[in-house]
């Protein structure tokens, strides 16, 4: 199409794209394959991380709703301790107000995961962390 009309074909400067870009075209491949290897990885321990839980939803509205809850609220107690540490559990960070008690924050995370039973499949954690952070979101 060029030397039909008589034009000399653009030609790319591959002194500024090493000095730009840092890389050559001999190793674009390469650098493809890697970046798709970490996000294929990345999404997968992601994954896990967001699924494995000691509890789910249903097994916590199971445990919470025994008799002695004891179990229930050491859960609570070490999930509250956690936020209050600083961590985020899948993103949540609620704040939550001094004073509040260990039954106080049971009932609403309860009450919330009856309200959502489609939420029920999820990690207790997560479940904790997101219905205290909807009672008590961050100002």
């Amino acid at each position: 199409m060029y030397s039909q009309r008589g034009l000399s074909r653009p030609r790319l400067n591959m002194a500024f794209l090493k000095h730009s870009c840092g890389l050559t075209f001999r190793f674009a491949p390469l650098f493809g394959i890697t970046v798709l290897l970490c996000l294929i990885f990345s999404a997968d321990a992601n994954a896990q991380r967001q699924t494995r839980s000691f509890l789910n939803g249903k097994l916590l509205i199971q445990k919470c709703n025994e008799p002695d809850k004891k179990f229930c609220d050491g859960y609570f107690a070490g999930i509250v301790d956690v936020i209050f540490a600083g961590q985020a559990i899948n993103n949540f960070r609620p704040c939550i107000p001094e004073g509040a008690t260990v039954e106080e924050l049971r009932k609403i995370t309860l009450r919330f995961l009856s309200n959502n039973p489609t939420y029920l499949q999820f990690a207790a954690p997560g479940l904790i962390a997101g219905a205290l952070a909807v009672r008590y979101p961050c100002p």
